[in-house]
């Protein structure tokens, strides 16, 4: 096994011999990590980081069942996420307090549910792309829009740009060989928080 502790990854991308995943949080804590040979990534103990933030799964497990323990073990080898994204600060989180949208309440959580991922190197060709600080990790989201991480190959450092919101679900990023382009596939159907802060199946042609 050459690592573990993983929850729903979306996206693998070599950056030379490094490799790099995206990772739905339950609820919150939306990880991109840094995978390591023997690597134990949290979960289902920790999401995120082990910092007992509010995400709405428990900090910890009893013989598969939710605890309401504080966490205290220690993980062997435990890897921080060089980012995590969609932290709460609060405690008790209501994550259904959004009215009259119960069918697809979940898009209205913190997650951000992201998809695929992507490397765009500082030196690459298009100068759009470049502009926006050293950002060269791409982050593409389901929900609706790009997101662009600044860092190195170690941590992520900073907030994110984000780029492209439309009422569509971004699957899949590719850049092209030459820096030049980026080519983002889309879902043909699914659910969304769409561009008026409302969640819709409406998805944009």
């Amino acid at each position: 096994m050459y690592s573990f502790g993983h929850r729903n990854p979306q996206g693998l991308v070599f950056v030379g011999n490094k490799l790099y995943s995206d990772e739905h949080g339950p609820s919150t804590d939306d990880e991109i990590n840094l995978i390591v040979p023997g690597g134990n990534y949290g979960w289902p103990n920790i999401a995120g980081y082990q910092d007992d933030q509010a995400y709405e799964y428990v900090n910890a497990y009893e013989n598969g069942k939710k605890s309401t323990k504080k966490l205290t073990l220690k993980l062997k080898n435990l890897q921080d996420p060089i980012k995590k994204l969609s932290t709460l600060l609060e405690k008790n989180h209501n994550f259904k307090k959004m009215k009259n949208v119960e069918k697809l309440n979940y898009i209205c959580w913190p997650t951000i549910a992201p998809s695929s991922i992507g490397f765009y190197p500082k030196d690459g060709k298009n100068s759009w792309i470049t502009k926006f600080s050293t950002s060269y990790f791409i982050k593409k989201m389901v929900l609706c829009m790009l997101y662009l991480l600044n860092g190195d190959q170690s941590q992520s450092r900073g907030d994110v740009t984000k780029l492209f919101k439309t009422n569509n679900r971004y699957r899949m990023i590719v850049v092209s060989p030459d820096t030049t382009k980026l080519y983002i596939a889309t879902d043909s159907r699914g659910n969304v928080m769409g561009k008026d802060g409302v969640p819709t199946s409406e998805l944009e042609k």
